[in-house]
């Protein structure tokens, strides 16, 4: 890795507290999980070379970006939050962005009184008789009636109508309230009223009104409680400052996401500090001008253009991670980059909640290339086909960057066969293949740097069986001289001229293709004990399917009965084998003979049979 010192990586640093420090090979953020060890790079040989940042839930600063909409936080973790049916959620009202409905522009402070949680304040009313109202003269309407917008969605536990304790004779009487569902009350002599809610939906508005028109009148409060879990809770980080490009590695996390909840982690990357554009107004018409979220936060109301989306700079929100991937899921957002931002989403349902106790992210600075792009070909082959494929990825490399000498290659949805050649720009490299299974490989070849390849196409030739239509082949690269180094993610784009693709997705041809192809061998087998011929094998792929589906395999006499059931069980798309040895299910041997083999794919609309004979001889 380039020595290249960036002792301004950790510009973030100047804010929270810790100090600047050297740039390092991989640099790890830990977000809550305070009293976990530190993470294994630290130990490892080469751990002088890993930067590690601890921080608490608690250090989120809004200029950086960072904030907490109803979240249970604590320097440890984060949950949705939920409400404690004792406490009055009335008087945050305005600060959710709530407001009081008809009547609050003339007579707001009035009737604010009565949402302050102050006891010692009311809304008070003199005796209106219709004969002297300037409004009309309706049983709970203007001017005894309002309504509250709480500012978000509550299930809503009781109302508390608090009235009467600086004058008895003024207690209210005669009330209606709706919040959710429709309540009157007549002939009420309590100063603390309880009005339980049974309506078991959320409300955001509540309506209150007075039936008195004869007589004054005062409310010192009305209380709000609520129950359950907020709507939703979010957290957004600060966003994160690395110093200079950053290639993004692997998340972690540990939390809980109760049956029927929902948590959802996603990320965006950036290229500068705001993921926003803020518009002011000039003055001169429409005209308006750039200006940095502090000035736009500054300016008067009249001035406010507007906020939008920093398209140029900063990628949307990626997908949510799949939760079940809490040992580690790449980040998918575009790198290199210099900032990253992660966001939270809790979704509660009913009373299943989630939460994290901590978040970790690695990251690689410089990085191994400062763009790397790849694509494939052919990108249409006929499912459950060998095919050859060439991942052609081009590298632009600038001063500071590690440079690479390692690929690696997965896929979900297609077996990985061979690699046959490595070309860089169209010359036989030698490579060596470090690793293989049918979902992966990983291949060295002489090291890629700025000086001889920035701009090079590196050509790895392999065979690969698709099984799905749309299967993605998802590449990175690293350097094996820096094993701590996160892997840099290839990209899908134009890597070359020669391909028309700029993919890394294969689509599949549509012609004749069966969700089951399979082979049987031998089609005579002699299962006498001397070695040979003592099995057969039933081998199949599993095309085209989303999900799993149920697969029975049978070994059938010609009458049709059941003499064996080999395999039964819910599958995915993929490559099987399975052996029949000639027993029956009592584990006898069978007599000789012709016997059928049968095969049974029941997807939800379609079911597939492959039928076969096998002999049996002694």
């Amino acid at each position: 890795m380039a020595g290249t010192a960036l002792t301004s990586i950790w510009c973030l640093a100047l804010v929270i507290g810790l100090m600047c420090s050297d740039a390092s090979a991989l640099v790890i953020y830990r977000f809550g999980g305070e009293s976990l060890p530190p993470p294994d790079e630290l130990s490892a040989v080469g751990g002088e070379d890993v930067q590690f940042v601890q921080l608490r839930w608690t250090d989120l600063h809004p200029d950086l970006g960072g904030d907490a909409f109803r979240v249970d936080m604590s320097e440890r973790y984060i949950r949705a939050l939920e409400y404690d049916p004792q406490v009055n959620i009335a008087p945050g009202f305005e600060a959710r962005g709530g407001y009081l409905g008809p009547g609050s522009w003339t007579n707001g402070d009035k009737y604010a009184a009565a949402f302050d949680g102050d006891h010692g304040t009311s809304w008070l009313a003199s005796r209106y008789l219709c004969a002297d109202s300037v409004w009309e003269c309706f049983r709970y309407a203007q001017p005894g009636a309002f309504e509250i917008t709480l500012g978000g969605s509550f299930l809503i536990d009781r109302l508390r109508i608090v009235s009467g304790l600086a004058d008895p004779s003024a207690t209210v009487v005669d009330i209606k309230i709706r919040a959710g569902e429709e309540i009157e009350i007549r002939d009420n002599l309590e100063h603390f009223r309880e009005v339980p809610i049974a309506h078991d939906q959320r409300v955001s508005t509540i309506f209150l009104g007075l039936g008195e028109h004869d007589r004054s009148w005062e409310i010192q409060e009305v209380e709000v409680y609520a129950r359950g879990f907020a709507e939703k809770s979010s957290y957004v980080s600060d966003v994160i400052d690395f110093g200079g490009s950053a290639a993004w590695g692997q998340l972690r996390w540990s939390g809980f996401k109760e049956s029927g909840a929902e948590l959802l982690i996603r990320t965006r990357s950036g290229a500068d500090t705001d993921p926003d554009d803020h518009w002011q107004y000039t003055g001169r018409g429409d005209e308006k001008i750039r200006v940095t979220g502090t000035q736009y936060n500054n300016l008067s109301l009249g001035q406010k253009a507007g906020s939008t989306y920093d398209v140029d700079n900063w990628t949307f929100w990626s997908e949510s991670y799949d939760f079940a991937d809490s040992a580690g899921a790449p980040v998918v957002s575009l790198s290199p980059r210099r900032y990253l931002q992660f966001k939270v989403d809790m979704i509660p349902l009913s009373d299943a909640g989630s939460g994290l106790d901590f978040l970790e992210l690695r990251a690689s600075t410089p990085p191994t290339a400062s763009g790397l792009v790849g694509e494939v070909f052919p990108f249409e082959v006929e499912a459950g086909q060998i095919s050859r494929f060439t991942y052609a990825v081009k590298p632009t490399l600038k001063e500071g960057d590690s440079g690479f000498d390692r690929l690696q290659m997965r896929t979900t949805t297609s077996r990985l066969l061979s690699v046959d050649s490595v070309r860089v720009d169209g010359a036989d490299v030698p490579f060596v293949v470090e690793a293989v299974d049918e979902r992966q490989f990983e291949v060295s070849f002489p090291s890629i740097t700025r000086e001889e390849d920035s701009g090079a196409v590196i050509e790895i030739v392999f065979q690969a069986q698709v099984l799905r239509y749309g299967s993605t082949f998802d590449a990175w690269v690293f350097d094996s001289n820096h094993p701590l180094e996160v892997p840099q993610a290839v990209s899908a784009g134009d890597a070359t001229l020669d391909f028309d693709g700029n993919t890394v997705a294969v689509t599949t041809s549509v012609n004749d293709v069966s969700l089951l192809q399979m082979s049987v061998s031998p089609r005579v087998v002699t299962p006498n004990g001397d070695g040979v011929n003592e099995a057969v094998y039933i081998v199949y792929d599993l095309l085209e399917s989303v999900g799993e589906v149920s697969v029975d395999i049978e070994i059938r006499d010609l009458a049709g009965r059941l003499i064996r059931r080999v395999h039964s069980g819910q599958e995915g798309i993929g490559h099987y084998e399975r052996q029949w040895d000639g027993m029956d299910g009592s584990g006898e041997r069978v007599l000789p003979g012709v016997y059928l083999y049968r095969a049974t794919v029941d997807a939800d609309k379609d079911r597939f049979d492959k039928i076969g004979t096998i002999h049996v001889a002694y």
